[in-house]
């Protein structure tokens, strides 16, 4: 809430700094919104994962997907809104699936505190706030490296790329929402890394195979689903 409150209060003055104008501090204000609502979200939806309650897991990401989808589409296509219509749609379908999400997950919410569950706390993820930083500008400040010394049409060939590309990361984030509850639970199991090391030999070869067959046939995904503009983004 503390960051929300400073994006707001600096929206204008981060919309000159990044993008040398200040007309994108309305979608900056609108896109920081999201993140209490997207953080009640995801932290709900990890207890039903590591709790193992897969279908009431489904049935809520399936809601959430679905609304945002559905929102997007609605300001898009019928109000004309463009980009700010895909951030307004996300915003009021944060709110929406948090709202639901809550109904649900009402009895695992409490308002005792506790010194020593926050201690606890912040030992174990403190240390990831670096490594979840980086993780997210790696991720995307290539994008103003791109627009400051390219063109705009390169960043368009580089998001497209990128876009077909996401199909690894859509397998590499099915397993990790999977994987974070089985590692726990295989922790205080004497024989774990055992475990581990089997797990590896069976999703390494599949996974490269995938990849390799994703290289090879990059130019022919490309020409299906794109027009001539974007075959170079077969090379990336």
């Amino acid at each position: 809430l503390l960051i929300v409150f400073l994006v707001l209060l600096l929206a204008p003055s981060l919309s000159i700094l990044l993008f040398e104008t200040d007309k994108y501090s309305n979608l900056l204000i609108i896109s920081v919104s999201q993140i209490p609502f997207n953080n009640v979200i995801v932290l709900s939806l990890l207890i039903l994962r590591y709790e193992r309650q897969n279908i009431k897991f489904t049935i809520l990401l399936l809601f959430k997907v679905i609304i945002t989808l559905f929102l997007i589409l609605f300001f898009v296509l019928n109000l004309k809104k463009g980009i700010e219509g895909i951030f307004i749609a996300r915003l009021i379908g944060g709110f929406i699936s948090m709202s639901v999400v809550l109904i649900f997950m009402r009895k695992n919410f409490v308002l005792n505190f506790s010194k020593k569950i926050l201690i606890k706390s912040i030992r174990y993820s403190l240390p990831l706030v670096p490594a979840s930083i980086g993780s997210v500008l790696s991720a995307n400040a290539n994008r103003f490296f791109i627009t400051t010394f390219l063109t705009i049409s390169a960043v368009g060939i580089y998001a497209f790329s990128l876009k077909i590309a996401s199909v690894m990361h859509m397998v590499y984030i099915a397993f990790i929402m999977a994987w974070g509850p089985f590692l726990f639970s295989k922790l205080k199991e004497k024989n774990h890394k055992r475990y581990f090391a089997d797990i590896l030999m069976v999703i390494a070869p599949p996974v490269f195979i995938f990849v390799i067959g994703l290289s090879l046939f990059a130019k022919e995904i490309v020409q299906l689903i794109s027009p001539t503009e974007f075959e170079q983004s077969t090379l990336y």
